[in-house]
């Protein structure tokens, strides 16, 4: 069994932890935010011995900012969706799909690269890791976005459902459906109030 854990991190995006066996880390913030997410794991009683991965949604500076920091403490691999693992290897922002004012202008600056060790091309799941938990790929705000889901159902989506407003809608609705599809109950995305999924569909595809 694992759940979700909010690390409770003050700043613009959100941290979380997914605890089975192991621990894995789902985005880390903007940069400077190591200390803080060490912190929070004590704080949830999980050593950081514990840790097996970090996960990056998706390559923008405000989720995968401390990564560079953060594996080299830890010394975890990093998983992330492709194509963003290449712009994280190159601490660049990928672009959000369908805005191609977002393809020429940065969305904030650029941070230390880290190399992707596992590129996530379809759903994978967290096994290997020591995790009951799954990484589902969820285009939509970037083309390399993932979602993390804990067998509890609940599941930390990064930025897709912003696609709505900032990337492709019509891709973010295909990868809402697929969450619905592998069982998730509540959403938890990085900017904003958590979301039962059901209410969510009634929400997206009425609009």
């Amino acid at each position: 069994m694992s759940q979700l854990i909010d690390a409770r991190i003050a700043g613009n995006s959100r941290v979380f932890f997914v605890k089975g066996d192991r621990t894995a880390i789902v985005d880390t913030g903007t940069p400077g935010n190591e200390r803080n997410i060490l912190r929070a794991l004590k704080d949830s009683g999980i050593p950081k011995e514990d840790v097996s991965v970090i996960i990056v949604t998706h390559a923008h500076c405000d989720h995968d900012g401390s990564v560079f920091m953060l594996k080299a403490i830890l010394g975890v691999p990093v998983i992330a969706g492709w194509p963003d693992a290449d712009y994280l290897e190159k601490g660049e922002n990928a672009p959000a799909m369908n805005f191609p004012w977002d393809r020429a202008r940065p969305m904030g600056p650029n941070v230390d690269g880290v190399k992707a060790d596992v590129i996530a091309l379809d759903d994978m799941d967290l096994n290997d890791f020591g995790i009951d938990a799954k990484v589902l790929t969820t285009p939509g705000h970037t083309e390399g976005s993932l979602s993390v889901l804990a067998d509890s159902g609940d599941c930390a989506t990064g930025d897709f459902l912003a696609s709505l407003y900032s990337g492709d809608e019509g891709v973010v609705k295909k990868s809402l459906k697929k969450l619905a599809d592998n069982g998730v109950k509540r959403l938890y995305p990085s900017h904003g109030q958590n979301m039962d999924i059901q209410t969510t569909l009634k929400i997206v595809f009425m609009a």
